[in-house]
């Protein structure tokens, strides 16, 4: 695929992630694991967030017609 689109640079390219498969594997692993971490600790301090002032709200709310 590559090659038929870069034509010389395409050809080197898939060359090159032939010839450096394992290190490629390695780089890519690290760059998802990095992006799956960075996006959780994105949502769950987002979703600590909206339950902290649902249960702050609730727990006033519960207060007040006691």
């Amino acid at each position: 695929m590559l090659p038929r689109v870069w034509r010389v640079s395409g050809y080197l390219a898939a060359a090159n992630l032939r010839a450096n498969a394992q290190g490629m594997a390695t780089v890519l692993t690290v760059l998802v694991l990095s992006v799956g971490f960075g996006g959780s600790v994105w949502f769950l301090q987002t979703n600590l967030e909206r339950q902290t002032t649902t249960q702050s709200s609730t727990g006033t709310l519960v207060r007040t017609r006691e």
